[in-house]
């Protein structure tokens, strides 16, 4: 495991290595949204001036097999990007990055949690993180009838189209052709995205 906090470089190594992988298959990566490439480069850079910036590289001499950055915040760390070489998925390097992760925040860092920032349903990263904390949204209407109606037409979509909602994951196809429609409308369509399981 290699400390690449401070590596410039590596963030491009990062972005190319999520390009390859199931990321870009699934629409998911950051090279299929314009714009949002240079914007991660520029957010790192930014959290690196105050040494924020945590991105460990498991290695095989100058192969790297996976990378895993995080952002220091207060008293936590937010996981945000753990990508992996698909040609090496057998031995599950992300995973493998992950558990040296875990163990050197627990062993040498002086924050107090970590958060995975993964769904609800990545059960392989989820058993490598197995403490979990609530995380709740509230929405509050401040205005008259106009902003109930939109505050209460917002938490419907969200409760039917979320990604917890039942029919996202007991309906794939209707809720595919759904997102597709709200996409055409909103002039944003991108590949629907699908859920994903990490490596086995």
């Amino acid at each position: 495991m290699v400390d690449r906090s401070a590596d410039v470089s590596a963030i491009d190594q990062l972005i190319e290595l999520e390009a390859a992988g199931y990321k870009a298959r699934s629409g998911v990566a950051m090279v299929d949204h314009r714009g949002e490439s240079d914007w991660f480069r520029e957010m790192c850079t930014q959290f690196r001036l105050t040494d924020r910036v945590l991105l460990y590289s498991l290695q095989v001499d100058d192969r790297v097999l996976a990378m895993n950055l995080s952002l220091r915040a207060g008293v936590g760390h937010f996981g945000l990007q753990g990508v992996y070489d698909e040609s090496y998925a057998k031995f599950a390097p992300g995973i493998q990055l992950w558990r040296d992760v875990v163990d050197r925040f627990q062993d040498e860092d002086d924050a107090l949690w970590l958060d995975s920032c993964t769904y609800a349903r990545n059960e392989t990263l989820l058993r490598v993180l197995p403490d979990r904390r609530p995380v709740s949204t509230f929405l509050v209407g401040l205005g008259g009838p106009v902003d109930r109606v939109l505050l209460f037409t917002a938490a419907t979509g969200q409760r039917l189209l979320g990604d917890e909602s039942t029919l996202r994951h007991r309906h794939p196809v209707i809720w595919s052709a759904i997102y597709r429609v709200i996409a055409r409308i909103s002039h944003t369509h991108r590949e629907v995205p699908k859920p994903v399981n990490v490596e086995h």
